[in-house]
């Protein structure tokens, strides 16, 4: 069963819906021309260390489901986003079907002590409903695929995931709430997930040279060995990400810096086809310490994996 097939059991279990049309530019065109990165190093302790840039607009830099390996006999799962605030503090964040009508509300989960808010939505389904398969490209524009929109309070910016934009986007002041207790599904299994993805800032302005891709990963029965994110076949990119902090759920935050020739990503352009299987998109990696058990982002995968 592939994603497009999953895509519209969702919609079956959910409802369905229409979301805003975008120009997209193709990733293997555009990302695989960015020509070096930094992994940067090793932050311990609580806390995150990645780009934490602000724009006039929010931003969802990552998004993702929570647990990414879903057990037989489980009934839920948590839709889960990091959004960074504009100059306005956030009004709605909704997960949303990127051709349907469907949007289901998402709910604050916790601030990060650099201001970016973790939202929630749980999605409860009947037990064995999906059974044993792997949705590899749940996050896009296209048929089947779903967004995480957020608005500010104003009601006037938005932005979504996975959406990576570049435009007229100067350096801003986030307007930011204290930090609070993260809250979100946080199941365990034998293997490591990689249960959130992203980039940050997710709205490049024209005179930027890099940002950040970012990883949130959770421990499986063993230690994380390594992170890393590469081009599928046909790209042939790949490099190692590096530990930058973890929340205090106990998930971890890996983080690269892409940098690229300023103008070289144009002036006008959204890139929403970034995470997938298909010849030139990308994906994130996490093996545990064994090289026996691991889990690749944006997969999310139904079967036997019970909880630890």
């Amino acid at each position: 069963m592939n994603y497009r097939t999953i895509g519209v059991a969702v919609s079956a279990l959910l409802l369905t819906t229409s979301a805003m049309s975008t120009y997209a530019v193709d990733a293997n065109s555009v990302l695989s021309g960015l020509f070096s990165f930094n992994t940067g190093g090793t932050t311990s302790g609580t806390g995150v260390a990645y780009d934490a840039t602000a724009r006039l607009s929010p931003q969802v830099i990552a998004g993702g489901i929570s647990p990414s390996k879903i057990d037989l006999a489980d009934t839920e799962f948590d839709i889960v986003a990091i959004i960074r605030p504009g100059i306005l503090p956030l009004g709605t964040v909704s997960f949303r079907s990127s051709t349907g009508t469907f949007s289901l509300a998402m709910q604050a989960a916790g601030v990060l002590p650099n201001g970016d808010e973790i939202y929630k939505s749980t999605f409860t389904f009947s037990r064995g409903a999906f059974g044993t398969t792997t949705m590899a490209t749940t996050w896009g524009d296209s048929s089947g695929q779903y967004n995480v929109q957020a608005v500010d309070s104003g009601q006037q910016r938005t932005h979504r995931f996975p959406e990576l934009i570049v435009g007229n986007y100067p350096e801003q002041t986030a307007s930011t709430s204290s930090p609070s207790t993260v809250s979100y599904n946080s199941t365990k299994r034998f293997a490591p997930q990689v249960v959130m993805a992203g980039y940050s800032p997710a709205l490049l302005d024209i005179a930027d040279e890099h940002f950040d891709v970012i990883a949130i990963v959770r421990d499986g029965v063993l230690p994380i060995s390594q992170v890393s994110v590469s081009q599928n076949q046909g790209g042939g990119f790949s490099a190692l990400m590096q530990e930058a902090g973890h929340l205090d759920n106990g998930d971890k935050v890996y983080t690269m810096t892409y940098t690229f020739p300023r103008g070289s990503l144009g002036s006008n352009t959204t890139i929403s086809t970034v995470w997938g299987d298909e010849p030139g998109q990308f994906k994130i990696q996490a093996v545990d310490e064994g090289q026996q058990h691991t889990h690749a982002f944006p997969d999310i995968e139904f079967g036997n994996y019970p909880e630890i």
